[in-house]
């Protein structure tokens, strides 16, 4: 230990001098085992409205962007990268660019109960409303078909093999269970 001419207690460690209060540990002791040190999508090619969340530098840098402004990938795409899809507890550092080292942790708010960043997306028309649905236990945004916010309901229940059921003011909107992520789907008032 040493105490530096700031009266800062510094240490000696295998990665040089380092602040008393900090650990220093090899990356493969701190990640899970069925897990690994992973990149992105490099190169996301065009927005995709209904496509899966994509986590870019700017989206967490600051604090945790509002998930409708993330970027969007073509599922595809996703699939082609899916051992980069983050969980809460993640460590995220961007490698690129003038922000190169900074860091945040996905938080489990920013996902679902199944632990999975990119959100079941739903988008369909009701008497001129667009429905857009995220996780479970979030509140979706209803806005008409130009965009303009109308209100906001509560999804109560999702899940790929469920009914979706939204409330929005007096009416329950159940959406049946062939709707799957990124489809269209009939809209039942009940």
């Amino acid at each position: 230990m040493t105490v530096e001419a700031t009266g800062t207690v510094s240490k000696r460690t295998p990665l040089g001098t380092l602040p008393k209060e900090w650990g220093c540990v090899r990356i493969h002791d701190v990640v899970q085992e069925t897990r690994r040190v992973t990149y992105g999508i490099v190169q996301p090619g065009d927005y995709t409205p209904l496509g899966v969340l994509l986590i870019r530098g700017q989206d967490y840098i600051k604090g945790w962007a509002e998930p409708d402004e993330f970027f969007r990938v073509a599922r595809p795409l996703h699939e082609l990268y899916k051992r980069s899809t983050t969980i809460g507890g993640d460590v995220l550092m961007c490698i690129v660019g003038a922000t190169t080292g900074a860091v945040n942790v996905v938080p489990d708010a920013q996902v679902g109960p199944d632990r999975k960043f990119y959100p079941m997306q739903i988008l369909v028309g009701f008497d001129g409303t667009v429905w857009s649905g995220s996780t479970a236990g979030a509140n979706v945004k209803v806005q008409d078909t130009n965009g303009t916010p109308v209100g906001f309901a509560t999804l109560l229940k999702a899940s790929l093999d469920e009914d979706l059921v939204v409330s929005h003011a007096d009416s329950n909107i159940t959406v049946g269970p062939a709707m799957s992520e990124g489809s269209g789907g009939t809209l039942a008032k009940g």
